[in-house]
C-alpha cells in the first residue's frame, strides 16, 4: 500500500483524511512555539516550521498507512507528531510542554469524533458529497482551530511556574477523551449522543487546562508580590544602612581630627615610640566596619546588604565574591527570591545550630556568557549532613516554612537551569546555573580554552561541541579565537556543570567584580 499514491494521487480517501492531517500537523508549530511577527523574516521562519511539521506528519502517515491501513492514522499522527515537536523543538518548560502535548492530542481525538458524528447526521439532509467534504474540514478548523486559540491565549509557557499537582486534573480529562475516542472505534454508538458527549468533554477539558493556568497564575502572583515586598524591605534596610554608615563616617571625622592634634604633638615632641602606641592603639578602634555594598546591580546590592546586616547582628561572617553587570536580563522579582531563599537558609542554619564552629557563609555570584552561576556554602555538623539533603525544614512550624528550595527550584526550572545540593566533609554546597531568558541555554567559551572546557564541563567527544563562525542573538560577540559553545542537555545538566572543576575554571578565567569579607 502506498500512502502518496492513494491519499495524493487517487484521492482514495476523498479530500477530507488529505485536508484533515495537515492542519492537524500545521496547527502544531503555532501551538508549541512563540509566535512573534515583527519582519517579514518572521513570517518565512513560522512558514518552514509549518512546513516541516506537515513533511514530518506525512512521513508517519505514510508509516501508519502501511501498519494500520488508515485507521487511527489522524490521532496516532498527530499524537506522535506532537510529542517529537515538543520533545525536540519545543523550548517551553516541560511541565507546560505535557500538559500542551496531552491536552492536543485529546482535542484531536475528541474533535474528529465530534466532526465524523456530526457528518453522519447532516448526510441524512440528501446534501452532496463534495458539499459535505467541505463541511468537514470547516468544522475541523472551527473546533481544533478554537482549542488551539485558547491554549494559546491561556499559554502556561507565560507563566514562571506550573503547579505540579495541578497537572493531574488536565490528564484525568484528557484519559476521559481518549477512553471516548477508543470506545468509538469499538462500539456503535449513536451520533447524535458522539456530539453531545464530545461537546461535553471538549468544554471539559478546556476548563480544566484553565483550573492549571488559574492555579499556576494565581501562585505566581503571590511569589511575586512576595518577592516586591522583600524588595521594598531590602530598600528600606539599604537606605537604614547607608544612613548608619553616614552617621559613623562623620564620627570617625569628627574623631580623627582630635586623635590627629595629638599625634601631631607627639611628632613635634619627637616621642615617636609614644606614638607609634598611641596610633596602634586608636587606628583599629576608630575605624568602623562599614558593612554597605555596592556591585553596580541594584537588586544584588540590596539583598547583599540586607543579608550582611542580618548575619552580623547574629555573629556570622559572609565571604563573598560578585560579578555581575549592572542591568541583567533576570526579572528582579526572580533573583531578589532566588539570592533571599539560598542566603537565609545559609545564615538561619547558623543561627539555629551556635555549635558549628565555622560562622563563615560563602557566597558566589557570576554572570559568564549569558549563564549565572551562584553558590552558598556553609559549615553543616556532621549529624546535620544526611538531613539537610532531604531538604526538609528543620523549623517548628513546618507549615509556614519549608517553601524556600521549591521556589529555587521552580525559578531555576524558569530560566533551563539546574540546582544541585551537596553535603560532605562537614561543608553544604548549594550550587545553581540559570541562563539569561535571550541565552538560549547555551554556555559559550572561547576556542582557546576548548580543550579545557572539555574537560572542566565534563563534555565527552559525543556531545555537541563545534565552531560557531557567525555572530547571532544567541551568541557572543566572536573572539579572536572563534567561538564554541557547548549545548546543555535538558536531562542531563549536572554532567555538563561539575561545581569543583568549574570554580578552578574561573578562578583561572575570570577576575571578579567585587569580592570582600565582612564580620559582625
Amino acid at each position: 500500500m502506498n500512502y502518496f499514491v492513494d491519499f495524493y494521487g487517487g484521492l482514495r480517501f476523498g479530500v477530507i483524511a488529505l485536508v484533515v492531517n495537515n492542519l492537524i500537523a500545521a496547527f502544531v508549530p503555532l501551538l508549541a512555539e512563540d509566535i512573534h511577527i515583527r519582519r517579514p523574516k518572521d513570517v518565512a521562519v513560522l512558514a518552514a516550521k509549518i512546513a516541516v511539521a506537515v513533511i514530518v506528519m506525512n512521513c508517519l502517515c505514510a508509516l501508519s498507512y502501511v501498519i494500520f491501513a488508515d485507521k487511527y492514522m489522524s490521532q496516532l499522527c498527530g499524537g506522535t507528531l506532537t510529542a517529537l515537536w515538543l520533545i525536540f523543538v519545543c523550548r517551553y518548560r516541560a511541565t507546560a510542554r505535557v500538559t500542551i502535548g496531552v491536552s492536543y492530542f485529546a482535542v484531536i481525538c475528541v474533535a474528529l469524533v465530534c466532526c465524523f458524528s456530526m457528518l453522519d447526521l447532516i448526510s441524512t439532509l440528501g446534501i452532496e458529497m463534495g458539499e459535505m467534504e467541505w463541511i468537514m474540514v470547516t468544522l475541523v478548523v472551527i473546533i481544533i482551530g478554537a482549542c488551539v486559540a485558547f491554549f494559546k491565549v491561556f499559554s502556561l509557557s507565560r507563566l514562571e511556574e506550573t503547579v505540579l499537582a495541578s497537572l493531574g486534573i488536565v490528564c484525568v480529562a484528557a484519559a476521559a477523551c481518549v477512553v471516548f475516542w477508543v470506545i468509538t472505534n469499538f462500539f456503535d454508538v449513536n451520533s447524535a449522543a458522539n456530539v453531545v458527549i464530545s461537546i461535553i468533554l471538549l468544554v471539559i477539558l478546556l476548563t480544566a487546562y484553565y483550573s492549571v493556568f488559574a492555579i499556576s497564575r494565581a501562585v505566581c502572583e503571590s511569589n511575586r508580590r512576595r518577592a516586591d515586598s522583600l524588595l521594598r524591605e531590602t530598600d528600606a534596610t539599604t537606605m537604614r544602612i547607608s544612613a548608619a554608615n553616614i552617621e559613623a563616617m562623620r564620627r570617625l571625622r569628627h574623631e580623627l581630627r582630635n586623635q590627629y592634634t595629638m599625634m601631631k604633638l607627639m611628632l613635634e615632641r619627637g616621642e615617636y615610640e609614644k606614638l607609634n602606641d598611641y596610633f596602634s592603639e586608636y587606628s583599629e578602634r576608630l575605624l568602623p566596619s562599614l558593612s554597605y555594598v555596592d556591585c553596580g546591580n541594584r537588586v544584588v546590592s540590596a539583598v547583599m546588604n540586607v543579608e550582611l546586616d542580618k548575619a552580623a547582628r547574629s555573629g556570622i561572617k559572609i565571604d563573598y565574591e560578585i560579578a555581575v553587570p549592572a542591568e541583567i536580563a533576570f526579572a528582579d522579582t526572580d533573583m531578589c527570591s532566588l539570592l533571599f531563599n539560598l542566603l537565609n537558609n545559609a545564615i538561619e542554619y547558623l543561627e539555629r545550630n551556635p555549635e558549628v564552629e565555622d560562622r563563615t557563609v560563602v557566597f558566589r555570584l557570576k554572570l559568564i556568557n549569558k549563564t549565572l552561576f551562584v553558590t552558598v556554602e556553609n559549615a553543616v555538623a556532621s549529624e546535620h549532613e544526611r538531613r539537610s539533603l532531604t531538604l526538609i525544614t528543620s523549623k517548628k512550624d513546618k507549615d509556614a516554612h519549608g517553601y524556600g528550595t521549591k521556589v529555587v527550584k521552580g525559578i531555576v526550572d524558569a530560566h533551563n537551569g539546574s540546582v544541585e545540593y551537596k553535603a560532605e566533609h562537614g561543608r553544604f554546597v548549594v550550587s545553581a546555573i540559570l541562563s539569561e531568558p535571550t541565552g538560549g541555554g547555551w554556555v559559550l567559551i572561547t576556542c582557546k580554552a576548548a580543550p579545557a572546557a572539555r574537560r572542566i564541563y565534563g563534555i565527552d567527544k559525543g556531545c555537541d561541541l563545534r565552531r560557531r563562525r557567525k555572530h547571532s542573538g544567541h551568541n557572543a560577540e566572536r573572539g579572536q579565537g572563534g567561538v564554541c559553545q557547548a549545548r546543555r542537555e535538558r536531562g542531563n545538566r549536572d554532567v555538563h556543570f561539575r561545581r569543583a572543576a568549574l570554580a578552578q575554571y574561573e578562578a583561572a578565567h575570570f577576575r571578579p567584580a567585587l569580592s570582600g569579607y565582612r564580620n559582625a
